[in-house]
């Protein structure tokens, strides 16, 4: 059970990091943009 919810936290972490890396990318690409 432990190892499951070991690898779940890994792939929601991933997901996440992803995620926040697009946005901040989008948020450089709009501030680019501006400028």
């Amino acid at each position: 059970m432990a190892a499951d919810s070991d690898k779940l936290n890994g792939a929601v972490n991933r997901r996440m990091a992803r995620g926040l890396t697009q946005i901040m990318r989008g948020l450089l690409g709009v501030n680019h943009a501006t400028t």
